[in-house]
Formats: C-alpha cells, structure tokens, sequence
C-alpha cells in the first residue's frame, strides 16, 4: 500500500474496503464454481471444480498477504509518527498542539490496530466457507497456515 493511503483513515479505510472484495463475495464465487447437482462431481467436471477451486483458494492467499502488507506498512508509519510525536510531548510537555497530534496519531494506530482483528475474522469466515465448498474437491491442508 502507498504511504499516502495510510495518512487519511478515511482512504485507508475505503482500500481495505476494496481489497475484501474477494472475501465479500466468496459464497457467490464458491456457488459459481462447486457444482450442486448429486453426480454433477464425476471426471472432467471435477478436475475443473478441483482447479477453480485451487484458483480461488490462491486468490484469497494473495489478498490475505496484499491486506496483511498493506496493515503493516500503515502501522509503522503510523507507529513512527507516534513515536515522533511521544519525543516531542515529553520535551515540551505544556505543548497543547504536540499533545492533540500525539493523542489523534495514537487513536488512528489503534484503528489500524484493530484492522489485523477484522482481518483474522473474515479470513476464519471466508475459509471455513472455502473448506465446507471446496473441501473435497481441492486440499485443504495448505488451510493449516491461516487461522482456522
């Protein structure tokens, strides 16, 4: 994520809005793609199931890690600028300005902060999804490395 989004909680906000896309629309993706008709799984039709649903599954892993990257890299910004600004309330503690920033810069790292938790329950949501759909048509194992 550019630095630049992490400035406005707004922006940042609306972009990981954007990137969830994926998980918001799993269920219509997941019915798209496992067929629901008894024996409609036999041959062909399965082997294209067990592909969709390893393409699926590989999209949600590079959304999981893009969302993850771009949390991160707000929550360092964010986390040095709190620095900064701790350091400069401490020198200068009757500075009302220094301490407004430290305190606004503090509440908007703990919304990023929170995004990581909002994070690991759409992702527990979308894969238990992923893996009662895609189960049996596609190795869950690599499901091991997320929370689940």
């Amino acid at each position: 994520m550019e630095p630049s989004k992490c400035e406005d909680i707004q922006i940042f906000a609306d972009t990981m809005k954007a990137l969830r896309v994926v998980d918001d629309k799993i269920i219509y993706q997941l019915n798209q793609v496992v067929p629901t008709r008894p024996g409609a799984d036999q041959g062909k039709k399965q082997q294209q199931t067990t592909d969709q649903c390893k393409t699926l599954f590989n999209k949600l892993c590079e959304t999981y890690q893009l969302r993850r990257d771009a949390i991160n890299t707000c929550l360092n910004l964010c986390g040095k600028e709190v620095d900064e600004l701790r350091k400069a309330k401490e020198t200068n503690p009757n500075d009302y300005e220094a301490t407004k920033k430290f305190r606004e810069k503090q509440a908007k790292l703990r919304v990023i902060a929170g995004e990581l938790d909002v994070e690991d329950i759409i992702q527990e949501r979308s894969l238990k999804v992923f893996k009662d759909k895609c189960g049996k048509f596609y190795d869950a194992s690599e499901l091991k490395e997320f929370k689940l």
